[in-house]
Formats: structure tokens, C-alpha cells, sequence
């Protein structure tokens, strides 16, 4: 459903009801759901077509994009993940990793996410203004 202007409180409760089905969900569950969402977006044109897309690395509660990144690597697109380096928006870089071995590779932040040192950013080039981005996958709890 749709929120239009007053609807603030409608809103948040949606948002409170969709984190809390999201918790009941079992890692199996979770898994079966996120295998669905890669076999949807599989048969979307916008990712079939893609060059480069930029996918977030998943935490608790959200879409498990492992096997979305998998599978972009195997489609040979170019994957950029996001990372955040101050309070503003503008403040956000967007690496490109050559592979999944390199994802496995980034130690873990505080939320369990992992996350690309700092020197690793200083030493390469923010995708954000390359023009190799064509595909931007976000998470979000409901829609």
C-alpha cells in the first residue's frame, strides 16, 4: 500500500510490522526468499542488460545478496559495493571489487558487514562518477 502525505503514522507502523514478520523468518527462510528475489531480478531486463551494477552487502533482516553478487560476477558485470565515509550523502564511495574472494576478504564491521579498509578506498578510484553504474540495487523494508 501506498503512503500519501498525512500518512507519517501509517507509515512507521508498516515499517514496525514488516521488521517484526522479518525477524520471525527462519535462515532457511530467509534463504528460500533471497533465492526468489535473484531468480525475479534474473528475469528482469535492467539486470540482464547491465554492465555495472552496485549491490549492498547484506546484514540481518535483509535480502542475503551473496548469491546476487555471485551471480553478477558470473554474468561479468562490473560490481560495486557502497561505503560510507562521513555524515553526508555525498560522503559515499562506491568500490569496485573484482570478486567474491575479495568481499570474503574485508574484515567485518560492528553490524557484521564486510567492509573495505580505509586504505583500500584511498587507493582506488570512486565509481560513483565513472559512468559504469548502470544497475543500483538497494535495501529497504517495504515498499
Amino acid at each position: 500500500r501506498r503512503v500519501h502525505g498525512g500518512g507519517m503514522a501509517l507509515k512507521a507502523s508498516v515499517r514496525i510490522d514488516m521488521k517484526r514478520r522479518l525477524k520471525q523468518l527462519t535462515s532457511d527462510e530467509m534463504t528460500e526468499q533471497s533465492r526468489a528475489v535473484l531468480a525475479r531480478l534474473s528475469e528482469m531486463p535492467a539486470y540482464q542488460s547491465s554492465n555495472g551494477a552496485c549491490l549492498y552487502l547484506s546484514m540481518g533482516g535483509e535480502v542475503l545478496t551473496d548469491a546476487i553478487l555471485a551471480d553478477s560476477f558470473q554474468r561479468r558485470k562490473k560490481v560495486f559495493i557502497p561505503k560510507i565515509l562521513g555524515k553526508k550523502s555525498a560522503d559515499m564511495f562506491m568500490l569496485e571489487v573484482p570478486s567474491m574472494d575479495t568481499i570474503h576478504g574485508f574484515a567485518k564491521n560492528n553490524w557484521g558487514i564486510p567492509e573495505p579498509s580505509t586504505e583500500l578506498i584511498m587507493a582506488s578510484t570512486d565509481g560513483t562518477y565513472s559512468g559504469l553504474i548502470d544497475l543500483v540495487l538497494l535495501p529497504g523494508v517495504a515498499f
